[in-house]
């Protein structure tokens, strides 16, 4: 019963990891688009 634990561990800790990620990725956008941020506007409009 040890295996199957510590596989749904790793799983947790990796969509976790995947989730921060993402929001942090949403939070500061690609230098690239630095000249018209889109984070603003969807705040603002939601």
């Amino acid at each position: 019963m040890n295996v199957p634990s510590g596989i749904s561990v790793v799983i947790l800790i990796v969509v976790t990891l995947f989730v921060v990620f993402s929001f942090l990725f949403d939070l500061f956008p690609d230098p690239g688009a630095d000249t018209i941020p889109p984070s603003p506007l969807v705040v603002f409009n939601s």
